[in-house]
């Protein structure tokens, strides 16, 4: 894929989102300091954080299924997403470890999304979303009408930069 005559890498599906959280691995469970993170994230009241060969996504509502998209690009892929309906989250740095970066949920395991980053790289790291800011009022709706986990309360779009 290209974007304005410039290689993107993109992947993209469902994630189920549980007890609020999925976090982006380049590594089993075992290997990350992953409860220090989600602790780390939930005091600071930010949406997303990063360390090296991870990160931690927290969504506003508890359990459902989001969209979530990764992408490796450059700097000029960021300029149109405001006009997509994109809004700017966050970014941090970022460190590759070992290469393929997987969204994993967690219980349920690894999804089918992983991004082929490089290993050892740097990259800076913009967090979008779409519908985060009344996705908890229409996942309290659906669970009040008994229709069971939802769907499409919100997306999630997490753009990798190359540092140079």
């Amino acid at each position: 894929m290209t974007y304005a005559g410039i290689p993107v890498d993109l992947v993209s599906g469902e994630v189920s989102v549980e007890k609020s959280l999925f976090y982006l691995s380049e590594a089993e469970f075992e290997d990350l300091p992953l409860v220090e993170a989600i602790n780390d994230l939930i005091q600071s009241g930010q949406r997303f954080m990063m360390g090296d060969g991870f990160g931690v996504i927290r969504s506003p509502v508890q359990d459902h299924f989001a969209e979530v998209t990764l992408v490796k690009a450059g700097r000029e892929y960021l300029r149109s997403l405001a006009e997509q309906g994109w809004l700017f989250q966050g970014k941090c740095t970022y460190r590759s470890v070992k290469g393929p970066l997987t969204v994993w949920t967690l219980f349920s395991g690894p999804s089918l999304i992983t991004l082929n980053l490089e290993p050892t790289a740097g990259w800076t790291v913009s967090c979008f979303g779409k519908g985060l800011d009344d996705s908890e009022d229409r996942a309290l709706a659906v669970a009040r009408s008994g229709e069971g986990v939802g769907r499409g309360f919100e997306a999630y779009l997490m753009v990798f930069v190359r540092e140079q």
